[in-house]
């Protein structure tokens, strides 16, 4: 019953993970913004179709806010700021932080690809487009 479910699915989607035949994520189209639907029976075994989670594509973009009189209040807070910032155009950026005696470490999520119904590989970025917002007296100082 499950895979005649997945099977519905694909007819509908625009591309999957894994084999078409049971895949492990289905992502949809609609209006120009993705849905993803991630199958795994185990962490889904409360759904019929086993689904474990579904992802919807949203915030096109986000604004960075580097406002002098919070974010950087002297330059090595805007020396800081600028490593962060080429770490996030880089995709690369990734933040330590200690939780009881353990250390975290959290990083971007890299590009999802999936094989779609045409040749071409679909490869859908896992951010959404920065814009940087600067306030201030930035243009008085040495560090840019």
């Amino acid at each position: 019953m499950k895979l005649l479910l997945i099977f519905n699915l694909l007819i509908n989607s625009f591309g999957h993970q894994g084999d078409k035949d049971v895949p492990h994520a289905i992502v949809f189209v609609h209006h120009g913004l993705h849905i993803e639907i991630q199958i795994d029976c185990k962490n889904g075994r409360n759904d019929i179709a086993g689904i474990k989670d579904v992802i919807i594509e949203s915030a096109l973009t986000t604004i960075v806010d580097c406002e002098d009189s919070i974010a950087a209040v002297d330059v090595y807070d805007k020396i800081q700021l600028y490593r962060n910032w080429l770490g996030l155009m880089k995709g690369n950026f990734e933040a330590r932080l200690m939780q009881g005696h353990k250390t975290i470490v959290r990083e971007l999520h890299p590009d999802r690809i999936y094989n779609p119904k045409t040749d071409n590989e679909l490869r859908l970025s896992s951010r959404s487009l920065l814009f940087i917002r600067h306030v201030g007296r930035l243009l008085y100082t040495d560090v840019i």
